[in-house]
């Protein structure tokens, strides 16, 4: 679950700054505390559906378009390999 939300993280912040907005002026367009937004685009913690609309709203892109290019992302990087197990 946790590069999904990395990814989806990568994919606001990517959204923000190409369209030119600082951290501050996303956080007043959407409502929210830019602490709370800097650790979602941290992949730090996961948005409520609520607070997801209202990203999307300020970003100017559907809700459904960050998720699924989030999804795209954390499905094209490959994991971390994994510790063996101990016998």
């Amino acid at each position: 679950m946790s590069d999904y939300l990395r990814s989806l993280g990568a994919v606001v912040r990517a959204t923000r700054v190409r369209q030119g907005l600082s951290m501050a002026e996303l956080a007043a367009a959407a409502d929210a505390d830019p602490a709370l937004l800097q650790a979602l685009e941290q992949g730090e913690a996961g948005p409520t559906y609520l607070l997801l609309l209202r990203v999307a709203d300020a970003l100017g892109t559907p809700a459904s378009e960050l998720v699924l290019l989030a999804e795209r992302e954390a499905d094209s990087t490959p994991s971390p390999p994994t510790a063996p197990e101990a016998e």
